[in-house]
């Protein structure tokens, strides 16, 4: 298992380095003058094309990658932004907290209703329960976020004026943004518990089980949920990660200064070191939760880390021979 986690960590690196150059690649194709951005458009010209050369713009595209990584790699300086002209990572760690914490107790919560309202679906299947659950699903899915946040903003705080909806001072200001991300994630995980359970309750083995007198709560989470959970992870695992970066439109909706705005506003400015920086932390960050999944797959289901265990021992007896 320890081999198998540092080739996966190598393998993530090898994927943000990648990310990395393909983002430098587009931002530097793009058009616009960090210098002239942060000296002004009043500035002279002189003094843009000197700032120009101290920023090393001067110097060949690769060239200038290469150094970028190596100061990256190093010395874990990512650069300053062009803008407000601290160290990204400054601004990274502060707008980071508010979109994990959205995304954290987005995907707690949607967990915590969509998969225990997956499984009664699946058991109750044609109920009147199951076709509720069912269309509510449907249509959660269906209503894009800004339009849903804007609906609990009407209700809750312009209406009823219980709830905040902009800003992100107190806890009460979290309230509607985790809510309209956790209601689609919730409908998208009830549907997909729904499948996966159907399918597998429908395996010999759970007929076998249940044709010996075996309790139906038992069979059903300790053998079937358990069999269907490997799926969930994985949409749970790849929602999370993208959440990270994908809260726009919500923090957008209720003007909570993310990371998502953070990035929105640097691409726009051009502000390549904060662009690098923020798209190089979400792209190792993704690839920590794929790993962080891939390790629960083997607690999960033992069958895989007995694969991987045979692998290993079947390519070692390949290099003794």
């Amino acid at each position: 298992m320890a081999r198998f986690v540092v080739q996966r960590i190598l393998i993530s690196f090898l994927v943000v380095l990648g990310v990395s150059f393909l983002v430098f690649a587009i931002l530097n194709l793009t058009p616009g003058d960090p210098a002239r951005l942060m000296l002004g458009q009043m500035a002279p010209q002189e003094a843009v094309d000197q700032l120009n050369e101290e920023l090393g713009m001067n110097k060949p595209f690769l060239q200038r990658y290469v150094d970028y990584v190596w100061k990256a790699v190093t010395k874990l300086d990512f650069g300053r932004s062009y803008t407000t002209n601290e160290p990204v990572f400054s601004e990274i760690m502060r707008a980071f907290p508010k979109t994990l914490t959205i995304a954290l107790f987005s995907v707690f919560f949607a967990s915590i209703i969509g998969v225990p309202m997956g499984v009664y679906s699946a058991v109750k299947q044609y109920s009147a329960g199951d076709t509720l659950l069912t269309v509510t699903a449907m249509f959660l899915a269906a209503v894009p976020a800004f339009l849903l946040g804007m609906i609990l903003t009407l209700v809750f705080s312009l209406n009823l004026k219980i709830l905040p909806n902009y800003g992100s001072a107190t806890i009460k200001h979290y309230i509607l943004p985790i809510v309209t991300v956790t209601l689609p994630a919730a409908a998208a995980l009830l549907r997909l518990t729904r499948s996966t359970m159907l399918e597998t309750i429908r395996q010999d083995y759970i007929r076998t089980a249940l044709s010996k007198g075996m309790p139906d709560r038992q069979v059903i989470f300790r053998h079937a949920l358990k069999n269907a959970l490997l799926p969930i992870i994985t949409i749970m695992g790849l929602s999370f990660g993208g959440l990270l970066g994908g809260t726009i439109l919500v923090e957008k909706t209720f003007s909570i200064a993310g990371l998502g705005m953070l990035e929105i506003l640097a691409i726009q400015k051009k502000d390549v070191p904060l662009v690098m920086a923020t798209t190089i932390f979400l792209a190792a960050v993704f690839n920590m939760i794929i790993l962080v999944v891939d390790i629960l797959y083997a607690f999960i289901d033992p069958r895989i880390k007995a694969r991987f265990v045979k692998s290993r021992r079947k390519k070692a007896q390949e290099a003794l021979r």
